[in-house]
């Protein structure tokens, strides 16, 4: 009789799965992502830079901003942008002004907030600070709008957004006393995003499964794989247009193999899961890294059982839709060694899909 690997710790296989295996895949698909979990897609994000004056003479030493990047916001007219620029005076008994226009400064703060709209890829403003006997000064800098384009619509950044995509994947499969076993597979992923402290802190969910095999080395024998991951990400602003978030959470897995003749079930861990972005305009190329150990349960015995995964993903917004398309590259390597039972599985696929 051929091994199946079992890692359940009953030792049973999830299509006989017992009431706590089904609820808790229930709980991932459908609850999680109501309470918005999030597969972290992030770089999509448009700013604008504050280039204040080089020297420091020319500046007002009281005045300081939260950041040197703010992001913009659509308004209705296309070729017109807003941001709101936040800030604080280091000085108590002091007015600010903005433009020849007096801003409300809060006399505890001392902290102020001032909505610029911008109609250009350069706004020039003018700080003016007075004091209490009436003296004043100046201090001229710009709002710099790269990605400013009156031609193509700017997408602002959702709370919530979808990503649907589909590819083909090519699985190797190797376990010990089985012949290794090779296909090829049409693979369908979902994903549900939510910025819960935009822009820093985000959730999500997603899902991949493999709809059906083809091309395979056992013609007789269908190896489909499901998996789930949970995250939560914590955005870091490098250097704009580069973004970098580090995310974590939990990682389900599973096979479902014609007769059981090979494969695993229910393997489940922690993962670590690093992103990097960087920002072209209204598009976004971003990268991954993920690093999963797994085991029965969250029974984790040893980091040498693991997945170790890696991507590009590249997405651009499609014009007047509120929708965007992007296309990736995944590889994954799952390494087991449970019971004398090795595994090892190598899998890399092309995808397509629209987000919204």
């Amino acid at each position: 009789m051929k091994p199946v690997l079992k890692l359940n710790r009953c030792g049973i296989h999830l299509a006989r799965a017992g009431k706590p295996t089904v609820i808790a895949i229930i709980v991932m698909i459908v609850i999680i992502p109501s309470l918005g979990w999030q597969n972290l897609s992030w770089g999509g994000e448009v700013s604008v830079t504050l280039d204040r004056p080089p020297l420091d003479k020319d500046r007002i030493p009281e005045l300081i901003f939260d950041k040197p990047q703010f992001p913009v916001h659509a308004t209705s007219d296309k070729c017109s942008y807003e941001v709101t620029i936040l800030g604080k005076l280091d000085w108590k008994d002091r007015a600010l002004a903005v433009d020849h226009k007096v801003v409300k400064v809060d006399p505890i703060s001392m902290r102020f907030e001032y909505k610029v709209t911008l109609r250009s890829k350069a706004t020039q403003m003018i700080f003016t600070e007075v004091g209490p006997a009436g003296t004043y000064k100046n201090e001229f800098l710009i709002v710099a709008f790269p990605d400013w384009d009156c031609s193509i619509p700017l997408q602002t950044p959702k709370r919530h957004r979808v990503l649907a995509s589909a590819g083909v994947t090519s699985i190797q499969f190797q376990q010990t006393q089985i012949n290794p076993y090779s296909a090829f597979a049409v693979t369908l992923k979902a994903s549900y995003s939510y910025s819960l402290f935009y822009p820093r802190v985000d959730l999500g969910v997603n899902s991949y499964f493999t709809a059906f095999t083809f091309a395979a080395s056992d013609p007789t024998t269908q190896a489909r794989f499901l998996g789930i991951n949970a995250k939560i990400g914590y955005n870091f602003v490098i250097s704009d247009p580069w973004r970098f978030s580090v995310q974590t959470g939990i990682y389900y897995t599973t096979m479902f193999v014609t007769n059981n003749n090979f494969g695993f079930q229910n393997l489940m861990g922690p993962q670590l899961y690093p992103v990097v972005s960087r920002r072209f305009g209204n598009s976004s190329l971003l990268a991954y890294f993920k690093f999963s150990p797994v085991g029965s349960g969250f029974g984790i015995t040893s980091l040498a059982n693991n997945e170790i995964a890696g991507g590009l993903n590249f997405s651009h917004p499609i014009r007047n839709s509120g929708m965007s398309y992007s296309v990736g590259v995944d590889m994954s390597q799952l390494s087991l060694n449970f019971q004398s039972i090795q595994v090892l599985v190598n899998t890399a696929s092309l995808s397509a899909g629209l987000s919204f």
